[in-house]
Parts: structure tokens; sequence; C-alpha cells
């Protein structure tokens, strides 16, 4: 029993209790809903995110993208068909059906269709933007909506024209100016992902316009009208006794437009596979088809709960809840899809949501009266040049500073004419084709002017041999330095080797770790990378967070530096088979003999990787490949900057008839027999193509293994486990320092047979007899684009009854030299020309590759040795 004294307390007292409990009755219903609305908007735009980002940024083109776009949008919509089915199902009487058959609208196609589209281009928005970039456009949507509430046209006439308040203009430049911060900061967007966001909010709000127009004709009344993400008007009360409220006519119409719009998209869908047909179910995801279908529910559930909410709040409440709506969406981007924003991004969206709030909050006062209109309407004619110039001043300005100030201004690139580049050898099955950005003059008349300074270059990934001149370090100490793989020392080795480290100031950089990032006063930034371009489906895996921040530090690091940036070595990972036991990675189909059927416009990058190369363009006039696969994916992803090159190692040796070299090595075969062979194990264990590696090694005695990280001792553990082989310790050898391995090779072999791209690199450049038997694209792109001997795995000769000796001889035989020569040659000019350009020295050495003894000489092409 509670003492009279307890019960004199207000907080305690018999009637403020029950006050208190009326209070939680009324407020849990709108609370869960607002929970719902949120809560599925979020969901809907990571979960369309994760599906849509499988696309290509900027330009799509035919892998399915669009076919994709179409059923995700018939799924936001088939709840729209399937829910009025199961209502006139469960209803428990005859009577109850017609009832609600009876107040069913009848919408017509022009607003089914104007939804259908509406969200086709929303969803075609977020291929290439940003959850937060989509929704800050988005937030313009009121702007849009005063906008055509102020014209005759969309407003259905004269009498129901809305001039706008001096409230909401204010609050609308707050909004536009927010949106210009977070899209010039951004830069991962691509302009045409914006275009189809903005004709998104006009096809949605002119939906929302029609929407209105079906209410006043079918009667329907209403004191206010504000939901951007629904467009429909509100009121509490109802029409008669037995009719629904019209809040739940609100909804019936919302219903009855996603059924007429699910058939739009269906025909969508319908006319993408007639038209653009392409692989279904690579489209769909495979066997993985369940997110679309989660999308399209959650996009469905947030607006009928955003209906919900309607009919216990007013609809100034119910805008401002639609706004801070959007600060969840953003906030839940950044965490499950990792979109980490900038201060000044963050900076914009506050701007969105508070004049998004304050358009919201101002719109609660009633309805002017026409003669207050009329004041405001001389108001704003009075303001509009003012107004519209402080608008152009500031989006003029923040497209100065941040993009032609940060990027044109500093990097002072100027148009040049673009000149196809011949090469004079027959390399019709790979090499370097080039059709580079050229001065008036060629590079065979260009000058090498002295400098009256040292340049100053800020490397990363730099060759240090400083940090390797190590004795006896055992392979685990090694690949702890080497990040995990010592043939990693090879393409830093040949990318160091480009440059004159003789007449340049370098500044390393460690872009492992956030801090002292960047430099200043740098004339160019050199950043050689390897295969970092991996598949979506692996890139979006939770395990993959570390693969995710590495490369999301290498575009800080770039954009932290702020200077022309030579990016090379950058590869995909395409596989013949699994690499490894979870099938995450990018697998090729091929046919039965091994030929390849998937095209590089199957292969999805991850958005830390489209926002890297966004990046990476900006700041270069072009970035180097590995090899013509990778190109093609990164021109699918709308990025025509790249450009195959191979890898740096190619130029290492100074010898400018290395091919030449190589081939009278390959003729001496027939003569001398082959005695010692350097053997680099593929990374990938299988059974029969291990038995023949292990077969060489055991056939001629002398040779050894080179091993290059943990996996070949992982494939030597398999290999005694299952085929009964074991390779005593003194067969194998590693090195963490490259002249070392170079000299090694040189100077132990007679030949190198190998399964990786940067151990079989050493024997190529000591012109030893090599061959590369490719066990994925990542090899097979670089052999071929360097021109260097290879096959595959799926080569015929490569049998239990396999003669290395022999089928050295015939590769030696089919082995162009010339060609070879003249790639390296071309491979030269292109990072010359580079450097040249950014006044970075080159190495004297690159020079001579084109026939040419000095470094203060010109360099000349083939035919005029």
């Amino acid at each position: 029993m509670v003492s009279p004294e307890l019960q004199s307390l207000p907080l305690l007292s018999p009637s403020r209790a029950h006050h208190g409990k009326h209070v939680i009755s009324t407020l849990l219903p709108p609370a869960m809903l607002i929970f719902v609305w949120w809560g599925c908007s979020a969901w809907n735009a990571v979960a369309a995110k994760q599906i849509l980002q499988r696309g290509s940024a900027g330009s799509i083109s035919n892998d399915g993208t669009l076919l994709r776009l179409a059923v995700v949008s018939a799924a936001s919509n088939i709840l729209g068909v399937v829910l009025p089915v199961m209502m006139c199902f469960m209803s428990s009487s005859s009577s109850q059906q017609v009832q609600w058959i009876r107040h069913v609208p009848n919408v017509g196609w022009g607003l089914a269709a104007s939804h259908a589209i509406g969200l086709y281009a929303a969803y075609r928005g977020l291929v290439g933007a940003k959850v937060s970039a989509v929704q800050a456009v988005k937030a313009l949507e009121p702007l849009i909506a005063m906008t055509m509430s102020a014209t005759p046209f969309f407003s259905g006439g004269r009498e129901h024209t809305k001039l706008p308040e001096a409230q909401s203009i204010l609050a609308a430049m707050v909004v536009t100016v927010g949106v210009v911060i977070v899209c010039v900061d951004d830069r991962s967007y691509d302009v045409e992902a914006l275009f189809w966001v903005l004709i998104s909010s006009f096809v949605t709000q002119g939906r929302n316009q029609l929407m209105k127009a079906r209410q006043r004709f079918t009667q329907v009344k209403c004191d206010k009208n504000k939901d951007d993400d629904v467009g429909v008007d509100k009121d509490s009360g109802t029409d008669d006794n037995d009719a629904p409220s019209l809040a739940i006519q609100g909804c019936l119409i919302f219903i009855t437009t996603s059924a007429g719009a699910f058939f739009v998209n269906l025909a969508m869908v319908l006319a993408e596979l007639i038209f653009r047909p392409c692989d279904i179910r690579s489209a769909l995801g495979g066997n993985k088809t369940w997110p679309i279908f989660i999308t399209g529910i959650t996009h469905f559930l947030y607006n009928l709960a955003s209906f919900g909410v309607l009919s216990f709040v007013v609809p100034a409440t119910h805008s401002l809840a639609n706004t801070a709506k959007r600060a969840v969406i953003v906030c839940a981007s950044a965490y499950f899809l990792s979109d980490r924003l900038t201060t000044k991004a963050c900076f914009g969206l506050v701007l969105v949501i508070t004049g998004s709030g304050y358009y919201s909050y101002s719109s609660k006062s009633k309805k002017s009266s026409v003669n207050t209109n009329q004041r405001h309407f001389h108001a704003i004619k009075k303001y509009s040049i003012p107004i519209t110039l402080t608008i152009l001043i500031i989006v003029i300005t923040q497209f100065w500073f941040f993009e032609i100030g940060e990027v044109r201004f500093q990097n002072n690139m100027k148009k040049e004419e673009t000149k196809e580049v011949s090469v004079w050898a027959d390399m019709s099955n790979g090499g370097i084709k080039v059709s580079a950005q050229k001065n008036h003059n060629d590079l065979s008349t260009m000058e090498i002017r002295p400098r009256e300074r040292k340049n100053k270059v800020l490397f990363y990934n730099r060759y240090r041999p400083e940090q390797l001149n190590k004795e006896n370090l055992s392979l685990t100490e090694a690949l702890a330095i080497t990040a995990g793989n010592v043939g990693n020392l090879v393409w830093q080795y040949g990318a160091t080797n480009l440059i004159d480290l003789s007449v340049v100031e370098v500044v390393d950089r460690f872009y492992g770790s956030s801090t002292n990032l960047g430099a200043k006063d740098v004339d160019a930034v050199i950043f050689p990378v390897a295969n970092i371009l991996g598949n979506r489906s692996l890139y979006d895996k939770d395990f993959a967070f570390n693969g995710r921040d590495m490369i999301r530090q290498t575009t800080i690091a770039i954009l932290a530096s702020d200077s022309p940036t030579l990016m090379l070595g950058m590869g995909s990972q395409a596989f013949f088979h699994p690499a490894t036991e979870d099938k995450l990675e990018f697998e090729l189909d091929l046919d039965p003999n091994g030929q390849i059927i998937s095209t590089p416009e199957m292969y999805k990058l991850h958005e830390v990787h489209l926002q890297l190369m966004n990046v990476i363009s900006q700041y270069t006039d072009s970035f180097f490949v590995r090899g013509s696969y990778t190109e093609k994916v990164c021109h699918n992803h709308g990025f025509q900057k790249a450009m195959a090159i191979g890898c740096p190692s190619l130029l290492i040796s100074p010898n400018p008839q290395l091919g030449v070299s190589l081939k009278s090595n390959f003729d001496k075969l027939r003569k001398k027999p082959l005695k010692r062979v350097a053997i680099n194990l593929p990374p990938y264990y299988a059974p029969k193509l291990i038995t023949l590696f292990l077969g060489v090694l055991q056939k001629y005695p002398g040779s050894k293994i080179i091993l290059q990280d943990n996996r070949d001792i992982k494939t030597l553990d398999k290999a005694k486990e299952e085929l009964g082989i074991e390779i005593p310790k003194s067969d194998l050898v590693y090195f963490y320092n490259v002249p070392e391995w170079h000299d090694y090779i040189c100077s132990k072999f007679d030949a190198v047979f190998g399964g990786r791209i940067h151990g079989s690199m050493m024997g190529i450049e000591c012109a030893l007899p090599t061959v590369i038997v490719a066990p994925d694209m990542r090899v097979l792109e670089l052999a071929k684009v360097m021109l260097i001997p290879h096959t595959d795995i799926f080569d015929p000769r490569l049998t239990s009854h396999f003669d290395l000796g022999s089928f050295l001889t015939q590769v030696g035989d089919n082995f162009d030299a010339l060609a070879f020569d003249t790639n390296r040659c071309q491979a030269a000019r292109v990072y010359v020309e580079w450097m040249e350009k950014h006044n970075v020295p080159p190495n004297p050495a690159l020079y001579k590759l084109c026939g040419t003894s000095s470094y203060r000489g010109n360099i000349v092409n083939e035919t005029g040795r």
C-alpha cells in the first residue's frame, strides 16, 4: 500500500499514472512505425547499393546491370500486386471484400508509369554514386516540389498554384549549398549517376502531383501534404462511417500505384531480355537472388510505414522525421558499406539536413492568403537575381577550388593532340597497344633539358635495399618484410629502376598507415602496386575489411600527395579455377578445351576500387595496368585512362636487344643438353600440374625450386601427403634481395620453368630460356602484354610424358625477338613520356632501350637504328 505522502507526489498520483499510460499507449504505435520506417529505409538503401554496385561506374555496358536494375525495380513493386490479392482472400466475409474493393482508387497508368520510372532512375543513380551523395541530391526534392507547386502546369491549374514563402526559399538555398559541398567533396560519384538521381527526384515529384490530383478528383480532402518519399495528402479524419480514413486511402493509392508500376517495370525486364541478351544467372547474382527481394520488400514496407506515421502526426512533424530518416540512411551506409565521410562532406550533409528540417518546420504554418502570396511573389521577383547569383557563385567557387584548383591548376595539364603511336613489329598476339597523348613533337625529337634543382619525388612501395640487406633470415622472417611474398620485391625493384635516383630527392611514405601521408612541394608521386583490383564478391565480405581498408589508404595517399601520380602495375584477379576453398574469387567460365568464355564485362569491381580510380583519374592523364584484361575491366567501368603496359620488371635489364639474346639462348638448347632448371611453383595446388613441375626437378639434377611465399610450402606438404613426393630442403631456395636473386639465376641455371610471373621475370632479365605456365588470368595477361614466352595450364602438351627440353625448343621457335625488343622500347617510351611531362628524370638506361647511347640524347625509333 502506498502512503498518502507518496500518493501526493504528482508523478505517482493515480491520475498522472493513468495519464502516463495514455501517453505511452499514444506514442508507442507511431514510435514503432517510425522505427520500421527508418529501419527499412536504411536497409533498403544498403541492400540496393550492395546489389547495384555490381554494375559499373559511368557508362553501363551490356553486362546485365540494366536487367538487374529493372528486376530490382519490379521487386520493389511486386507487393502492390500480392497485397490486394491477399486482402481479398483473408477477408472474413464477402461484405468486407466488397467494402475494400469499393474504396480501391483507379490511379491510371500515368501515375503508375511515373512511379516505375522514378524508382528505376533512383536505383540507377546508386550504381555510380555513394548512398550519401544520393541522399544529398534527393534532399533537393522540397525545392523541386516547391517549384512544381508554383507552376500551373504541374499543380493542376492556377487555382491550385502555391507560391513559396521566403522561409522556404532560404531553406532551399541552404540545402543546395550542402548538396554542392557533398557532391564536390565526394569525387567518387559519376556525373551520370547524379543525373539519374535528379531524374528520379523530378519524376517522383511529378508522381506526387499526380497523386494529389487523383485525391482531389476522388474528393479526398486534407490540410497539408508533405512526404518526400511517397508524396500524398493526409488527413486523420474519415469521409463517412464506412469508408477508410484518408491515411488508409492514401495507402490504397500507393498500393494500387505500385501494382501498376510493377507491370511497367516487368515490361522493362522483358525489353532487356529481348534487346540486351545477357547471362541472366550472372546478372541476378547467381544463386543469391534473395537480396533483390529483400530490397523490394524493404522499399514497400518503408513506404507503408511512412503512411502509417502520417495517420498519427501532422504533416510538418512527418516531414521532420523524413529529414531525420536521411541522416539514418547515411549513417547506415557509413557503417555497413564502409562509406567513410570526410569532415567537409559531413559539414555538407549537416547543411542538407538542417535546410530540409527548416523547410519542413516552416511548412507547418497555415496556407497564406492570395494577397500574402502575391506579396511573396513580388519579393521573389525583386530578390531572384541576387539569390540566383549567390548560388551560382557558391557553385562556381566550389568547383574551382576542389576540381579545377586541385587538379587542373596544380597539375597544369594542357589539352594535347592525340596521335596513334605505330608499333613497327608484329604484335597481333599481345604487346602494348598505345593511343597515347602526345606533344606536337614526337619523343624522338624531345630534348632533355638540364634542371636547375634536384627533383623531388614522393615514392610509395619503393625498393629499399637498406632494409633488405640482412643475413640469414628465415622464410617467415623474409615474408614479414615483403608483404607475404618475396615476388613483390621484383616489381618494386622494377618501378624504382625507372627513375634516375642520382638526381632525385626521394620522399618515402607508407600508405599502410593513416599517418604521415603525402608530402609538400613534390614534382610527382610514383606509386607502384600489384593486383589490387579484386572482384566485388570477395571484397563485399566482412573478412575482406583489411583489403578494403588498404584500397582506401591508397586513395587517401593519392589525395594527400596532391600531385601528378604515376600509378603502375594495377591488376585484376581472375582465375581459371577456385583459388581458395570459399570460392569467392572471380572464376572464369571455360569450355572443355580450356578456352575462356567469360568476358571482362562480367568482372565487377567493389566501390572502394571505383573510388580509387576516380581519384587516380583526377591526378594523371593515364594510369598503367598489368594487361589487356584489366584494361578492359577498367574501361568497362568507365575509366578510359587505363593503359595496359605490363610489369615494370620488364625494363630491369639495360640490354636493348634482350629479345635477341633470349632467342639466341633458346636456339642453343638444340646443341647443349639441359642440366639445371630454376622452378617457380604455381601458387595453387593441383595434383597433375604439381606432379609435372616436381618431375622436372627430379629429372634434372642440380635444379632448384625458388620459393616465393607460404603457399609453396603448403603445396610441397600436400605433395608429400597425397602424391608421396618429398623434396629435400637442399633443393629449396628463396631470396629477399633482388640483385642477389638475379645473379643466382643468371649464374646457376640453364633455363627457367615457372608458374609465377615475377620469379620467371628473373630468368627473362638474364636472357635465359624461360617459359611461364600461366595458372590464372593474372599471369596470362602479363605474359601476353609483355610478349614473354608462355602457355597456360590447359596446354595439351603438359602431360605425364612431358619433356621440358623439347618443349622449350618449340617455345623458342615461336618466340619473336624483334617484337619483344620493340615492345620493351615502346614501354620505355610510355614511361619516359609521362616522367618528362611531370619533371621526373627517367633512368638513363631507359633511353638506351630504343637505341640511344647517351642520357642527354634523344629517343630514336626502331627504324633509326
